[in-house]
């Protein structure tokens, strides 16, 4: 936590003094005169929503705030005072009042507050829906800041700073996976599927670089090799760029999602057989659903040895890399090309927050994706250079344990290619868009209040929650563990996923125990796996219309397909262990009256 931090006099002073609001004297000799239009007009609505923001937040750890405060749809439009769009023709549009005024500041800010009373609490202890949760104060300050510089950083003049502290993140990031720091490159984007995104056509247009200028017509057929557990962007960038879905191989997982190298290896060749040009290979580290790591090293020896591309899809389980007790997990990592990580995942950064971390320089990926638009980078004139050369800012420092001798980002990055024309530290060139938030000030600023530390802390602890809620449901008698703690270890989850279902006592009764219901689920019986998803869909709609606690589920696929299931990803930082039994008891009071409506009984 932070401390709480003391405002300069003489700021506090001037603005006092500039807006009326308070009488110091001294800040009239200081000040020039009364705040502008714009910034007086943003002190007053910062004025009411920031104490609306504080009771919000507040609120979320209160026993009696519900997750989500159900309504529909057609009261919501209302409350929020949508109409309906004008025909064409019409002078008054949606968006204007009668006459064609705007909304009041009054209507407004009862805008803002109707947009926190009904959206979904993702800081709430029992938000347990999604792979991402509520954020930290530091997070919301610096998405605040962000949003008031309004910057771009697809070149350094437009945004040196948050150009600097997204190369300062890449770096140390760099550091931490075993990529060169001096000589690795990387590129902050809007999510993890823009960063797979841009992993794919960066090692598209490497691997086979007449795709680039000549497109696939003049290529044999390209091949992409994922698990049958992959996040769905896998399959949509191969998609984007033109090669299709039948050019995206599943590879073979074990029974709880981990990949097959030795089917990796038979597909490859047998791709190369059909005609197929393989390039590229996506490992997972932590799959969407169960959280399961592929093993990076057996993989790398395996593209290294077809000369494909090895990326790691970390978005969601590759913040392991943080901690000293699960960094195993990623073992090989430094043997990829690429890898992903999402800091708006279990680090708490507010979304999005996606780092796409690169083996190769700067050089490589500009090349791989750099258009040339003269009209916006820029080389930089030699006479400039020698007249005001670039600081290198201090040595990159996290608070508590990066390396004092590791370089600094903007010399890593500005030393791998000298000679380039173009300014190296432009970093719109290496991905494939124009419009770039600066995320970079986020991260950078969270992990300066948080501390490496402090990131390892929170990753152990979303993985001992998850044990010790897989501990909970085990132990009850109505729920059961797609992968029971009875199992080997290795056959298991290992993630911070916990995965389970609610089994009916009318379903079990009819299988004659709780062995055969389970030997049902796992044969695919389909009168018991019909009758599983359905309690379990109608459970969590149940679970919605009361708003109390909120999870999500899913199925897994073929080749060892199992009907709906709880998937409760374990990464919410303020959940305790009384959250976890008022989890189970409201889910299992809902399936309790999902099963007695079966059974005719008014609920």
């Amino acid at each position: 936590m932070l401390p709480t931090p003391v405002p300069s006099p003489d700021a506090a002073a001037k603005l006092a003094a500039a807006t009326g609001t308070g009488t110091d004297a001294s800040s009239s000799s200081s000040h020039p005169g009364p705040l502008a239009p714009q910034a007086l007009e943003l002190h007053r609505l910062l004025g009411t929503l920031m104490p609306m923001l504080v009771q919000y937040v507040h609120e979320n750890h209160q026993p009696e705030t519900r997750v989500v405060r159900p309504t529909d749809p057609a009261m919501l439009a209302e409350l929020l005072d949508m109409r309906p769009s004008a025909a064409p023709g019409e002078s008054i549009g949606a968006f204007d009042r009668d006459g064609g005024e705007p909304a009041g500041f009054d209507d407004v800010m009862r805008l803002f507050e109707h947009t926190l009373e009904y959206s979904v609490r993702t800081g709430h202890p029992l938000f347990l829906d999604k792979l991402y949760t509520g954020v930290t104060p530091i997070g919301v300050a610096a998405e605040l800041l962000t949003g008031a510089l309004n910057v771009n950083t697809h070149v350094h003049v437009a945004s040196p700073v948050g150009t600097l502290m997204e190369l300062a993140c890449l770096a140390e990031l760099r550091r931490m996976i075993g990529y060169p720091v001096r000589g690795g490159s990387g590129i902050m984007s809007p999510g993890g599927s823009m960063s797979n995104l841009i992993a794919m056509v960066t090692a598209r247009n490497v691997k086979v670089p007449r795709a680039k200028t000549e497109g696939l017509a003049a290529l044999p057929p390209l091949a992409v090799f994922t698990s049958a557990h992959t996040h769905f962007s896998i399959e949509k960038s191969a998609m984007v760029v033109g090669l299709g879905t039948n050019s995206v191989f599943r590879v073979a997982t074990t029974p709880n999602g981990v990949m097959i190298p030795s089917d990796l290896e038979r597909q490859i060749l047998a791709a190369k057989e059909s005609g197929f040009l393989p390039f590229f290979v996506n490992a997972t580290a932590g799959t969407t659903v169960l959280c399961a790591y592929d093993p990076i090293r057996p993989i790398a020896e395996i593209t290294k040895r077809h000369n494909l591309w090895l990326h790691v899809d970390g978005s969601w389980g590759g913040s392991v890399l943080f901690s000293d007790v699960h960094r195993t997990l990623l073992d090989g990592l430094e043997l990829s090309d690429s890898f992903v990580v999402n800091p708006h995942k279990m680090l708490g950064v507010p979304l999005q927050c996606s780092c796409l971390l690169v083996a190769h320089p700067p050089a490589t990926m500009a090349s791989a994706n750099s258009s040339r638009a003269s009209y916006l980078y820029h080389a930089t004139p030699p006479a400039s250079k020698a007249a005001s050369p670039r600081p290198a800012h201090p040595p990159l420092s996290f608070g508590d344990d990066s390396d004092d001798d590791t370089e600094s980002a903007a010399q890593a990055l500005a030393a791998t290619h000298p000679s380039s024309p173009l300014d190296p530290y432009d970093l719109g060139n290496l991905g494939i868009g124009c419009g770039r938030r600066a995320d970079g000030i986020k991260l950078y600023l969270s992990w300066k209040a948080t501390g490496t530390r402090a990131y390892a802390a929170r990753v152990d602890r979303a993985f001992a929650m998850s044990r010790t809620l897989r501990d909970r449901v085990e132990a009850h008698p109505r729920l059961e563990l797609v992968f029971p703690l009875s199992m080997p270890s290795g056959d298991r989850e290992v993630g911070a996923n916990v995965c389970f279902w609610y089994v009916s006592p009318a379903v079990e009764a009819r299988a004659g125990s709780r062995a055969a219901w389970r030997a049902a689920v796992e044969a695919g019986d389909p009168d018991t796996c019909a009758a599983v998803a359905d309690v379990t869909a109608r459970t969590r709609a149940r679970m919605l219309a009361r708003g109390i606690a909120m999870i999500d589920y899913a199925p897994l696929p073929e080749p060892f397909p199992r009907p709906a299931f709880f998937r409760v990803p374990m990464n919410a930082p303020t959940v305790e262990l009384e959250h976890l039994d008022r989890l189970i008891a409201e889910l299992v009071e809902c399936a309790d009256a999902v099963v007695r409506e079966d059974q005719g009984v008014v609920v």
